[in-house]
């Protein structure tokens, strides 16, 4: 072949994959006139504040959110709370977006815009009546915004839209990922104890108090640093989890049981093991009044809950019968050992003399 030949054939390969392009991304099919835009569901805006299920399928993924008294849980994790940001983000998007340009409605194309065997199935109902329901295909991620691809349930068109954010089939992606979250200045110790029978015990006198102690320190040993104890007591600020599953799903013996205590009377205990090089932890709460009302107990906790018994309660419902699975690193500070906190304390250096 010669180079004016190999010349021909490549341009010809060049716009033949250029009219390709063009036929996906700028299809108006052969009819005459050119699809008007709009909003993407045209009564969504009334419909979203009744929706009570959102179903989102993808191949062997799924994911099914239901509306309940409390907010939205999970029905694929036993209704566990779902990200409620996440939903309203999702239904807002819905009543929001618009049909920026039409595309293909040719169905051999549609692989190509990820609306063929890759396509997110998305319904959303309310009580039996299904109020919307559309493919969701590929994402534009643009320097401002993102545009996707979606096909709407009985159209034969396949439209770019705005304002849906990135949605997800994977039922992972919609937990309420943080299950626990105390203030610092409200933990007033915790009693961590393995299964050979060795206890860490962490304390401090009061919330204005920087640092915790640990128990039982011996005069030739010191703390690895000064606040190597409040690690463990503090664990509990802010605790978020990878998964959660029923417990009955993920049966462990504890490798440790650590329970923290607060000034103002709520306990949390926590069951940790390390499994297949994954932390579980199952959960517990309560409230013990006589606590917060002491005359030893603080006389100002900002921080408390108005309702201790309250919130050891709304803890105790979200916890029960269920395992989560914990980041290694806040397992492991969880459950410390008194080894891992302390060190040998060096020996004072002679003074030379005078």
């Amino acid at each position: 072949m010669t180079n004016r030949q190999t010349g021909i054939l490549g341009v010809a390969t060049l716009v033949a994959v250029l009219a390709a392009l063009w036929v996906v991304f700028s299809d108006h099919g052969n009819g005459p006139e050119t699809p008007d835009g709009g909003p993407l569901l045209a009564d969504f805006g009334g419909e979203a504040a009744s929706v009570d299920t959102v179903a989102i399928t993808k191949q062997d993924a799924a994911v099914t959110l239901q509306k309940t008294e409390g907010g939205w849980g999970i029905a694929e994790r036993g209704g566990f709370p779902a990200d409620a940001n996440k939903v309203r983000g999702l239904l807002r998007g819905l009543a929001r977006s618009e049909r920026l340009e039409a595309k293909t409605d040719n169905p051999a194309l549609f692989d190509r815009i990820e609306l063929g065997e890759e396509a997110k199935m998305l319904t959303a109902r309310a009580g039996e009546t299904a109020v919307a329901s559309l493919k969701i295909g590929k994402r534009q991620l643009l320097a401002s915004d993102a545009k996707t691809f979606v096909l709407v349930n009985g159209e034969d068109r396949a439209w770019l839209v705005s304002e849906l954010p990135d949605i997800s089939a994977e039922a992972d992606d919609w937990l309420e990922k943080e299950i626990l979250a105390v203030a610092r200045n409200r933990i007033a110790g915790v009693t961590v104890t393995h299964t050979d029978g060795a206890v860490t015990e962490i304390s401090r006198p009061g919330p204005e108090d920087a640092n915790f102690d640990l128990a039982g320190l011996g005069e030739d040993e010191e703390l690895n640093y000064a606040g190597a104890a409040s690690t463990v007591a503090a664990a509990i600020t802010s605790v978020r989890m990878e998964d959660v599953v029923a417990a009955t799903e993920k049966p462990f013996e504890a490798d440790a049981t650590a329970v923290f205590k607060t000034f103002d009377g709520l306990t949390v205990t926590a069951e940790v093991a390390e499994i297949d090089e994954e932390f579980w932890a199952r959960f517990g709460a309560a409230y013990d009044a006589a606590v917060a009302e002491s005359e030893t107990a603080p006389e100002a906790m900002p921080d408390a809950a108005p309702d201790g018994q309250a919130e050891a309660d709304r803890l105790s419902a979200l916890f029960a019968e269920r395992a989560f699975r914990l980041p290694r690193f806040k397992a492991e500070d969880m459950i410390r050992a008194r080894g891992d906190l302390i060190r040998p304390k060096p020996e004072p250096e002679d003074t030379p003399a005078n």
